[in-house]
């Protein structure tokens, strides 16, 4: 079996369990009242049978269709449908609340489980719940109304659970046009929200705490939120205050927040400190006129793993895929693609974030989002925060200025990502550091970025930027093609390579900026120590399929490399952001882009310094070899032919395939090759 179905059926099996339990302590088994319509029962109405039956009693309906009210109050039932799977339809007939439950004692509710029930056509919703703790299974919750808020569900106080149940084309005046939830818990598991609407918030459910001050859990397991639409905030779903929100492989698409924010989903904080966890769900196709198509967080602590923000807009304003402002980020693998804002942040906005937290992005896909105006992929503002984006990829991203990323009045660290083939109209294709902005660059490689005007690599605008151990490569704008230091900038390149990049000019730095180029390769420019001006000798930058910008593009250093062990071990950035792992965030870094080990020791110049070898311009060392090892096993045997002479036919490079070491794959490296088959090395 398919181990993401069994895990599916594992988990809808332990929610029946616990669902026939909570039926079963309820007093399933003491007295069972049946409804049928043609007298056979113990009642023909569903009302006759509540009426019967005393607390912890059961209720079983005759499947049919019942065009009547249902109220209960002050005693805990059980009703189900008396052929199992076969549907209860109760229809309100436009003339209240389908069904009231409720109790006179709030700290006492009472229970109500029902199975395989629709309610329809309430005018004042589809079920009122007052201080009850409500289970619904294999239910629905349709084609209603309320001219206040809860279309489908109103619940003030106690909670609801609605396991492999449907809530849809429900509306409300109000908020929450599929569920309306006022001080209380939620937890919807296999659930569909769809097609309901609402004239405010909430578009298929909203929820916000009372003022108690008390902590209430929403929890959303395996459940799609669809083709929701909100007047207001929140088109899928709107939190307030919910200290608790837990999220699980669930959907949020094609939902609407017609004049506010989150398209998709909506959390906030107000005055309640909110956490919200999400594992493996998708925010796709959803639309905002304020921030946030896909998403709005406000002072809101995000977990996250596994976030997919796809195809979403905010069609004025700013995030197309997330907007979050204040609280905290700490979310690992992130696909941002195809987003669209109005204003700035194409993919992600981080605004404001807590400086005392935690703030961290770590393997995200930012790709091919748009910003009408500045940060095509991800901008972070007004942040006094420290922003780390590690081991991630900004790609094939659209703005006016700041292509890839933006930090503006803000603080990040990016290391170990790759900024590649990003446009702008105007200025800092890769990226932009503006605003009295820190940015700092390491393991990062900046690549077959445009710019229309300037910098289509780095622009850095009165602010403070350091690219160390890193690859400007391949840039192209018409003028500054690596990098821009504007007035009253710090700039400063370590350990870096500037190569093939794209103007007359590829790197400028203004008289009145302050700038720094130490060890590294500058293709047009020797200015600075230690910089030299030679070929790094990349192995393959367009790599096999000869389109550069793709993920088989090479940018190991040939054994000829100048780059090689001419880079200053003091330069080397510090881990602040812990990026292998071994929880010392003091230490120089210790790994290179593809997360292997920094100063090794290489062919041209081992030297080392205090028993460390040096350490290599670039973002990524120069790793010691097995000659004729092609495919990379650990020894030269008969496996290595077929890969070695795809090479040579190829005209392509790769370090183990050089055996004379003269940087280049040909049939002079034959003879040796065969040498080390014979040899069985």
């Amino acid at each position: 079996m398919i181990p993401e179905i069994q895990k599916s059926i594992t988990q809808y099996a332990a929610v029946v369990a616990i669902f026939l339990s909570l039926i079963c302590q309820q007093g399933f088994g003491q007295l069972t009242y049946m409804v049928d319509p043609e007298g056979g029962g113990d009642s023909t109405t569903i009302q006759g049978a509540v009426d019967l039956a005393e607390n912890g009693d059961t209720v079983s309906v005759t499947p049919g269709l019942y065009n009547e009210l249902i109220t209960v109050t002050n005693k805990s039932l059980n009703f189900c449908s008396s052929v199992p799977g076969e549907k209860v339809t109760v229809d309100g007939g436009q003339m209240g609340s389908t069904a009231l439950v409720s109790s006179d004692n709030p700290a006492d509710p009472i229970t109500i489980c029902i199975l395989d029930f629709i309610f329809k056509n309430g005018s004042a919703g589809g079920i009122e719940s007052f201080d009850v703790n409500l289970f619904l299974m294999d239910s629905i919750i349709c084609d209603n109304m309320s001219l206040f808020e809860g279309g489908g569900l109103f619940q003030l106080g106690g909670s609801t659970t609605a396991i492999n149940t449907s809530v849809t084309n429900n509306m409300s005046g109000s908020s929450g046009g599929g569920l309306f939830v006022f001080g209380g818990d939620v937890m919807l598991t296999a659930a569909d929200v769809s097609d309901n609407c609402s004239g405010a918030d909430g578009g298929g459910s909203a929820s916000l705490t009372t003022t108690s001050m008390d902590t209430f859990v929403y929890t959303v397991d395996d459940t799609n939120f669809t083709n929701n639409m909100a007047m207001g905030n929140g088109g899928g779903l709107f939190l307030i205050d919910i200290g608790d929100i837990n999220i699980d492989e669930s959907d949020f698409c094609d939902n609407d927040a017609i004049s506010g924010v989150g398209g998709g989903l909506a959390a906030a904080s107000l005055f309640m400190p909110v956490t919200l966890t999400i594992d493996d769900v998708n925010l796709g196709n959803n639309t905002s006129s304020g921030a946030g198509g896909g998403g709005f967080f406000q002072d809101v602590d995000l977990e996250g793993d596994t976030l997919t923000y796809m195809a979403n807009e905010s069609t004025t304003a700013s995030g197309g895929g997330l907007y979050q402002i204040g609280g905290s980020i700490d979310a690992n693998g992130v696909n941002v693609m195809n987003n669209m804002a109005g204003m700035n942040g194409g993919g992600l906005q981080l605004v404001d974030l807590d400086p005392a937290k935690k703030q961290k992005v770590v393997n995200a896909n930012v790709d091919n989002n748009i910003a009408s105006q500045n940060g095509g992929g991800l901008v972070v503002v007004d942040s006094m925060a420290f922003v780390e984006l590690l081991k991630s990829t900004v790609r094939k991203n659209h703005a006016a200025a700041g292509g890839g990323v933006v930090v503006d009045n803000a603080a990040a660290n990016i290391v170990n990502t790759r900024i590649s083939c990003n446009h702008v109209t105007n200025n800092g294709g890769g990226a932009v550091a503006d605003g009295m902005a820190t940015l700092t660059m390491t393991n990062t490689i900046i690549d077959n970025n445009t710019a229309g005007m300037t910098a289509a690599g780095v622009c850095n605008n009165e602010s403070t930027v350091s690219i160390v151990n890193s690859n400007l490569v391949s840039n192209s704008s018409p003028d500054s093609s690596s990098l821009f230091a504007s007035a009253n900038s710090i700039t400063e390149i370590f350990n870096s390579i500037s190569h093939d990049n794209d103007g007359p000019i590829t790197i400028t730095i203004e008289p009145t900026a302050t700038g720094t180029i130490q060890n590294s390769i500058v293709d047009d420019d020797s200015t600075g120590i230690n910089v030299l001006s030679f070929d790094p000798q990349f192995s393959d930058l367009d790599g096999a399929d000869d389109i550069p910008g793709n993920d088989d593009d090479d940018f190991t250093l040939k054994p000829i490399s100048p780059a090689i062990d001419a880079g200053d071990n003091s330069l080397v950035s510090l881990d602040l952001s812990d990026i292998d792992l071994d929880g010392d965030f003091m230490e120089q870094i210790q790994i290179d882009f593809m997360d292997d080990p920094r100063f090794q020791v290489g062919i041209t110049s081992p030297n080392p310094v205090n028993g460390t070898p040096i350490v290599d311009m670039g973002a990524i060392e120069f790793q010691p070899v097995v000659p004729g090892d092609v495919n990379g096993d650990g020894v030269v045997n008969l496996l290595d032919i077929e890969p070695f002479v795809d090479l040579i036919n190829g005209g392509r490079f790769q370090v183990e395939a050089d055996v004379n070491g003269d940087g280049v794959v040909n049939l002079l490296d034959v003879e040796p090759f065969i040498e080390l088959l014979s040899g069985g090395q």
